[in-house]
């Protein structure tokens, strides 16, 4: 299993991550802080650093000299990589001739982040100015003096810190904490801009009529719900939360609540509606400076539908979106002075929903999927309509999320179709092609993200227990670079285990927690989770008994990822002669097939395909089954002979499928391809059927 940088983070919102020019992931989901992922620490730090707070911090001159004026003085924290925070309250002292001035009770910081200390100092008579005069390079040393004239400090102009910046904000507190309400980041111009305030509503509330106290029954009280609003879901009072306790899982408002006494209410705690069409942005090549009144707002439409969703740079501008619109967000160098134009009446799902995809950006929201360009949306996902309509389960939207695979031009949006909590299948969209199928997963897929690995892209899955992988490839285990997704002959079964010939894989840990299934001969179609593999006899142990117990007929696939891929609905010609069927497929260098099935005149199930079992070339048919079986080997073996550069072109006469009757009692035909992708990418060039249209 892979290092754990965080243990503790929240699993009621998914995370947005943004790489920024130094190189450093920042992690954020609105309910807890952004965290700043480094690449060399062992685990997530907290981005930013708090405000320095003076306490009983002094500085007094002493010591005869020539110095003499009103000074004014503060500090600041910063940590190991040189991030500073904001710059702590002004105080001053005058210097009649002296030549020394000293500090004393320089606050230590309790975060453990902090490695060092800088107080600043200006020169004779002035506050506008103030220059670096003492850097502690630790967090222990609570006194220092100095002795730098005037001409020292001013001398040193890269030192400087203006306390107001040329347009009249406070340049000294730009270095603020990023926003922890907001749950979407992305880069733009040089800055992190910050979008998205999220609401918590998990469990239920029990509130008390002329109580302040709310228990959290289900959910989980943060410690950063302090400061924001709570209020009962159906009615409009709203509540300031002016503390939190994390341990008994309660909030105390700000004044007693007002409402009826209730149990079970449901609620919402969240920032204000101020921040619910807010992005907030950092100063420019400081991904970790952000000043409080660095924000713009959408026009103020409040209503829960048009809370801006996410943000997305493409195309020199940035894209806001809510669920149902997408704005054109302009600007040139500052972005409070930015437009905001309507550009598409579509917007996204979620924050995860979209992913670039050559010239477009791939969106998902609840009409469906589209490809936008910047100023209009071309709707691609008319044609599986019914399916996302009928199939999707919709309620567990916030966990949908969307990558792109360039290496086969696809993207892929991960959803829900069994009720799930996360998504166990993708809707794929090969964008070249224009075809649609979906795919199942034998693990709850949380997270996805397309990375670079060697000289191509790659998809990362997040799948349970830390669990990483690289498409069906365990990406945290010694051995990364040897595919999982192997297909077996089945030498002997019971009814919870199976044992495959010539086993391959190195330990048992290589497979446990896997899937298998069986993809040919007896017990086929039935998939199970791997307890236990032996890699020395080849038996696997799985989680529940064969509804078919295999036997040496049978394959198997370990590592199975299943596809599926069905056309539209084609009207059979009248007077044609029975349709035909043309696949054109890559063949595969290891021993692999795919499943064809027919649907006839609007069947809900397939067509059984023959009344006895028959097979010739690379295809079969059995007796009672409705698929034909293709085999996709490079290598085909036809009786005696054996043909190791098939050229993946097969022809299939579909009147099997008519039982006996003549072609005229099939008006209409839909065609799916299935199968489990094993050790080789399945790819498929061509599907013809001849006499439809």
């Amino acid at each position: 299993m892979p290092t754990s940088l965080s243990t503790t983070r929240s699993v009621d919102e998914p995370s947005s991550r943004v790489l920024t020019a130094r190189n450093d992931v920042l992690i954020a989901n609105g309910l807890e802080a952004v965290k700043r992922d480094d690449g060399i620490s062992s685990a997530l730090e907290n981005a930013g650093i708090p405000l320095a707070v003076n306490g009983s911090f002094t500085g007094a001159w002493g010591t005869a000299g020539s110095i003499s004026g009103t000074y004014y003085y503060a500090f600041r924290y910063i940590d190991d990589e040189g991030i500073p925070g904001d710059l702590s309250e002004l105080q001053s002292d005058t210097a009649a001739n002296e030549s020394t001035i000293s500090y004393s009770n320089i606050p230590v910081s309790s975060d453990s982040r902090v490695s060092g200390r800088q107080i600043f100092r200006s020169t004779a008579g002035q506050s506008t100015e103030l220059y670096l005069d003492v850097q502690i390079d630790d967090n222990s040393t609570t006194s220092t003096s100095s002795t730098k004239s005037d001409a020292t400090l001013s001398a040193a102009t890269n030192t400087r810190l203006r306390i107001n910046a040329p347009d009249g904000l406070v340049n000294a507190r730009r270095f603020g904490v990023p926003p922890d309400h907001m749950g979407h980041l992305a880069y733009h111009a040089n800055r992190v801009i910050a979008s998205g305030s999220v609401p918590y509503s998990v469990g239920h509330a029990i509130v008390t009529n002329g109580s302040a106290t709310v228990t959290i029954v289900g959910g989980t009280v943060a410690s950063v719900m302090d400061g924001r609003k709570f209020n009962v879901q159906g009615s409009t009072a709203e509540y300031d939360i002016d503390s939190v306790n994390t341990g008994a899982n309660t909030l105390t408002l700000s004044v007693n609540y007002a409402g009826t006494t209730d149990k079970f209410a449901p609620y919402t705690v969240h920032k204000g509606k101020a921040e619910w069409r807010r992005l907030r942005f950092t100063y420019p090549g400081e991904p970790e400076s952000w000043y409080t009144n660095d924000a713009v707002d959408i026009d103020a439409d409040y209503s829960a539908e048009q809370r801006v969703i996410a943000h997305y740079s493409f195309n020199s501008f940035v894209y806001v979106a809510t669920q149902t619109r997408t704005y054109r967000w302009t600007f040139a160098n500052d972005p409070a002075i930015g437009d905001f134009y309507p550009t598409e009446e579509r917007g996204l799902l979620n924050k995860r929903c979209y992913c670039y995809v050559e010239n477009y950006v791939a969106c998902m929201d609840r009409e469906g999927i589209y490809l936008f360009n910047g100023g209009t949306a071309n709707p691609v996902s008319n044609v599986i309509s019914d399916f996302l309509r009928e199939k999707v389960f919709w309620h567990n939207a916030k966990w949908f999320h969307a990558a792109s695979i360039p290496s086969e031009e696809t993207v892929k949006f991960f959803v829900c179709l069994d009720g799930s909590r996360y998504p166990r299948h993708s809707v794929c969209f090969n964008y070249r092609t224009l075809r649609w199928w979906w795919e199942e997963y034998p693990w709850p897929i949380a997270s996805s993200v397309s990375v670079p690995v060697a000289s191509r892209k790659e998809m990362l899955y997040g799948g349970p227990q830390e669990m990483v992988l690289i498409g069906s490839k365990y990406a945290d285990l010694p051995d990364q670079q040897r595919d999982l997704s192997a297909r077996y002959s089945v030498s002997a079964a019971t009814q919870l285990s199976v044992t495959l010939s010539s086993p391959d894989w190195l330990e048992e840990a290589d497979v446990a927690l896997g899937p298998i299934a069986i993809v040919s001969g007896r017990g086929k179609g039935q998939t199970r989770q791997v307890l236990g593999a032996n890699a020395s006899t080849g038996v696997v142990k799985i989680d529940r008994p064969w509804n078919i117990q295999p036997d040496t007929t049978s394959k198997a696939v370990l590592g199975a990822v299943p596809y599926l891929m069905a056309t539209k609905v084609f009207e059979v010609l009248p007077g044609s002669e029975a349709p035909g069927l043309e696949l054109t497929v890559t063949p595969t260098d290891h021993d692999a097939s795919l499943d064809v099935l027919n649907y006839y005149n609007y069947r809900a199930t397939a067509t059984d395909l023959s009344q006895r079992s028959l097979s010739e070339g690379e295809w079969k048919v059995t007796e009672g089954r409705p698929e034909a079986e293709f085999n996709i080997g490079r290598t085909q073996t036809v009786g005696s002979m054996t043909d190791a550069e098939w050229d993946g072109n097969v022809r299939f006469p579909l009147e099997l499928g008519h039982d006996g009757r003549g072609p005229a009692t099939v008006r209409h035909l839909q065609i799916e391809v299935q199968g489990y992708q094993a050790r080789d990418q399945v790819v498929l060039h061509g599907l013809d059927v001849n006499g439809v249209e």
